[in-house]
């Protein structure tokens, strides 16, 4: 985990994609987590059983998403079920993850696809592991072009959506061109400028309307009224080594899911 996760920080993944069934490798990852399972009393399946989805994917990093995403599941429904579900159309393949587990609180869904983070910690914290399975799926997600989320409630259970393109391409690292950078997976995504310049603003919105949507606002204390109210995919702030910014920066970086 920890050596995925510098790879995946670092720019130096490399996918390998191959032509293969979806499907079946997401059905062979469950089946490899049967035992544990099994040792717990939790009901693992796949449904459907038979579907095919041919599409051209990393096997290894595959494996990597669906194992840490339904491990994590078995994880947290001692004396439960989790169901896997698999679909697919013309361009993604969606893997579906529900369980009947402890659930999440709310305030600890933002943070738990950050590297080292649980939602239980301390001396309260009730299961073991690194915390960085949901943070490496994200990643990897993220390198490939695909997005995962999360609902949850506590005491009734979680469901885990996982979407990837059927076609992944290849990003290797050579030492010529240096590190390997991940492909932006910006679509539908929602950005926040703070105090950037007129010919700033325009250019980011050139870039990126075709993707998602900006909200731009000049001064710094309504940023962080826009951050407070809606969670960004990404905010720009304008660069400058001022106390103030400084400030405004630390303040965003408190809210939660940021």
């Amino acid at each position: 985990g920890l050596l995925d996760m510098f790879k995946l920080q670092s720019g130096t993944m490399v996918v390998r994609p191959e032509a293969a069934d979806a499907a079946r490798l997401v059905r062979e990852s469950v089946d490899l987590l049967q035992p544990l399972a099994a040792s717990q009393g939790t009901d693992l399946f796949v449904s459907p059983e038979g579907l095919e989805l041919p599409a051209t994917v990393d096997p290894a990093l595959l494996d990597r998403v669906v194992s840490n995403v339904v491990s994590n599941a078995v994880k947290f429904t001692p004396q439960g079920r989790v169901v896997v579900l698999v679909d697919g159309d013309d361009q993604c393949v969606h893997v579906t993850v529900r369980d009947t587990g402890v659930g999440v609180a709310p305030e600890d869904v933002a943070r738990i696809f950050e590297p080292f983070e649980q939602a239980s910690t301390g001396f309260a914290r009730t299961h073991e592991g690194t915390g960085l399975g949901l943070a490496i799926v994200r990643r990897v997600l993220d390198l490939v072009g695909g997005h995962v989320s999360i609902e949850s409630e506590v005491g009734v259970g979680t469901t885990v959506r996982v979407a990837f393109p059927r076609a992944w391409s290849a990003a290797d690292v050579s030492p010529e061109d240096g590190p390997a950078v991940s492909r932006p997976a910006l679509e539908g995504a929602h950005v926040l400028s703070v105090g950037l310049d007129e010919r700033a603003e325009d250019a980011l919105d050139r870039w990126i309307s075709r993707h998602g949507t900006v909200c731009a606002v000049s001064a710094l204390g309504r940023g962080l009224r826009e951050a407070r109210k809606t969670v960004y995919d990404v905010v720009l702030m304008a660069g400058s080594d001022g106390p103030a910014e400084r400030r405004q920066t630390r303040a965003v970086r408190a809210v939660a899911g940021y």
